[in-house]
């Protein structure tokens, strides 16, 4: 069973529904208020190292794109490639959920698979942070350190770091779609599948919470359509949210919850080799939540056919979108299948739970970009997300071909 269990969702009142909206439009203003700002680049990289034990060289920092936090890949004096990570200030003060997200780390590292593994601090001794490179004996070792840093919204804060040991791969988000084939998307598909079921035998308290990244919420997008630019981009998104309710509501009380990673797309996959057999790592925890069990495969397969939808707006036109897309939707949801079944109606839910996800991406990417107008790289999966759904939701859609590619149970 890996600790699997039947969740029951209770229906909200309106007045509990629009307080759960606020909060929920709160934290993600906070995030964006909250993000941490570096002035001085040397001195905070000095102060790192003093607490990890090692000396970060700062010419070969080098800042990621990130949504709330702020990454840099770095090298040590010693040789080591770290990623340096920079909470935001609303995750900083939620000790608890940082530790969860390094257990699943130890988890899916203890299970097999290649993840990133957080450096111990220096408070740890040697023969310790020996020890901990082999994860099993690692697993109580303090690594969260903390920094004092101005954030974007003004004013000093205290920001958890870690220092997390480098995977080295290619991001299958760099790879071009007709280098993404069959063999390998189920590949994909089959260890996502794995990552799902090692990550279901946890028990993490700190992850039942109010996200508005979880689909289980998906409803709270109605609250941010304001962000979209134009009428015909709400009314689709109305279509979603109410594919959604109809699909999902008569199903949620026989979905089981577990801990998702809630995250899985392929800017957090790696290809390590494609010889003989693929084989992956994954990185980024920062959107785990506990929630339905279907919307680990549901995220799989949106951001896959996204991957499949061209960059440019002037290479999409003509070109039938759920034509594109099918062949590489049908080949995770096949592989992912085989590693982590899923129940009758959790695998019926997968064509509303995976658009709704695409919806979310772009309603909240935008109401995001709204508050942080100078990061494009909120805008990532923006517009081929929505040309996407015009494919399935518009007036020439089709969503009876949506639903094809998702290899659904007979109906008894």
């Amino acid at each position: 069973s890996c600790g699997l269990v039947v969740v029951n969702e209770i229906d909200m009142d309106e007045k509990e529904r629009k307080e759960r909206n606020r909060k929920c439009a709160e934290d993600e203003r906070q995030r964006k208020d909250q993000k941490p700002v570096v002035e001085d680049l040397e001195s905070l990289l000095r102060d790192v190292g003093d607490q990890f034990g090692v000396t970060l060289e700062v010419e070969s920092a080098k800042e990621l794109p990130s949504y709330d936090d702020v990454n840099y890949s770095l090298y040590a004096k010693e040789g080591e490639r770290f990623l340096l990570k920079i909470h935001n200030g609303v995750d900083s003060a939620n000790l608890p959920f940082i530790e969860a997200q390094v257990a699943a780390m130890r988890e899916v590292t203890k299970s097999g698979y290649v993840t990133s593994v957080p450096l111990p601090l220096l408070s740890s001794s040697d023969k310790e942070r020996d020890m901990a490179k082999n994860v099993d004996d690692g697993d109580s070792l303090p690594s969260i350190g903390f920094v004092t840093l101005s954030s974007k919204g003004g004013g000093m804060s205290s920001h958890a770091v870690r220092l997390l040991r480098w995977v080295e791969g290619t991001l299958l988000s760099s790879l071009s779609p007709e280098s993404l084939t069959k063999n390998l998307l189920e590949s994909y598909g089959e260890y996502c599948g794995k990552i799902s079921l090692s990550l279901s035998s946890l028990t993490l308290p700190a992850l039942d919470r109010l996200h508005m990244w979880d689909l289980r919420q998906f409803g709270l997008i109605e609250e941010f359509t304001g962000a979209l630019r134009t009428d015909s981009e709400r009314l689709i998104i109305k279509k979603v949210i109410d594919f959604f309710n109809s699909s999902t509501q008569s199903r949620a009380t026989k979905f089981r919850s577990i801990s998702l990673h809630n995250d899985m797309n392929t800017h957090n996959f790696l290809l390590l080799s494609s010889s003989p057999s693929p084989s992956f790592a994954v990185i980024d925890y920062g959107e785990m939540v506990n929630s339905w069990a279907p919307i680990e495969l549901a995220l799989v397969a949106a951001y896959t056919a996204i991957d499949q939808v061209p960059m440019e707006e002037k290479d999409r036109v003509g070109v039938n979108m759920l034509e594109r897309v099918g062949g590489a939707v049908t080949a995770v949801v096949s592989g992912f299948l085989r590693t982590f079944p899923l129940l009758v109606e959790e695998h019926r839910a997968l064509p509303a739970l995976s658009l709704s996800r695409i919806a979310q991406s772009v309603t909240l990417s935008l109401y995001s970009f709204s508050l942080a107008p100078s990061n494009l790289y909120l805008l990532d999966t923006v517009d081929r997300g929505m040309a996407l759904l015009d494919s399935v939701m518009g007036p020439n859609g089709s969503l009876s071909t949506w639903e094809s590619f998702f290899l659904l149970p007979p109906i008894s």
